[in-house]
């Protein structure tokens, strides 16, 4: 163990000298320096096995994300500047980072994020890779008047947001629109809207109108239907 921390500090040291100029061009040393330090102590085997070339590209191309948002072309600088290979890179960072370019997001694996949070502010265009939270975040950019409503609602009610009640209990967020409501069609109009960006992560083969069904007639079969698909993703 104790020869393994000496040999990742080692790489790191090495790493670091090659990623401190080309950084320091693109104005995000501290980042990078964040970034790698942080991948090294939630994923120190990560480093196994691949190329000093696509470490330092890895490691930029996250950085240039998060301090410099989601623009079209930023793959390619890194790759022109430190001669990696694009195979190589996706594969690397796709353990870390997932970006949604329609959306502007950079959607980050939760345990890297909850590391580097503590060393670094990260913009709001990053959020960590969860269902709660993609959701949250689409219906924000969406229906931000229904997601406000919502948190509220069930918050003040439950102490929970609305997202983890409909992933994990969504007959009582079906009981509390009703209880304001008080009319199925309405429950159901708002369960579609939570639904569909579920349906489109987690690829689920089953139309939104239908799950809309089971949210205001038979939740619980809901329920399953969208515990066994996070399982699936999650494998």
């Amino acid at each position: 163990m104790a020869e393994e921390k000496v040999w990742t500090r080692l790489l790191l040291d090495k790493v670091k000298v090659e990623l401190e100029p080309i950084c320091s061009d693109y104005g995000v040393r501290d980042v990078c320096e964040d970034v790698l330090e942080s991948i090294a102590e939630v994923f120190p085997t990560w480093f196994e096995g691949k190329k000093g070339k696509t470490i330092v590209a890895a490691v930029l191309y996250i950085s240039l994300l998060i301090a410099k948002g989601v623009k079209r072309g930023i793959l390619k600088t890194v790759l022109d500047r430190t001669d990696a290979s694009k195979p190589a890179v996706n594969d690397a960072v796709s353990k870390f980072v997932k970006v949604n370019w329609k959306l502007g997001i950079v959607y980050m694996n939760p345990k890297l994020y909850t590391v580097l949070r503590n060393r670094l502010k990260i913009p709001s265009h990053v959020i960590p890779y969860t269902m709660s939270e993609i959701i949250k975040m689409k219906l924000r950019m969406v229906y931000p008047g229904l997601f406000e409503f919502l948190e509220n609602l069930c918050q003040k009610n439950t102490g929970k947001d609305c997202i983890s009640l409909l992933l994990e209990d969504p007959a009582k967020l079906r009981d509390l629109i009703l209880t304001r409501y008080n009319i199925p069609l309405i429950a159901k109009r708002i369960a579609e809207k939570l639904i569909e960006p579920i349906v489109e992560e987690l690829d689920i083969n089953i139309p939104v109108s239908r799950l809309a069904d089971l949210f205001v007639n038979n939740p619980n079969e809901l329920r399953k239907i969208l515990s066994s698909n996070l399982q699936r993703t999650s494998q």
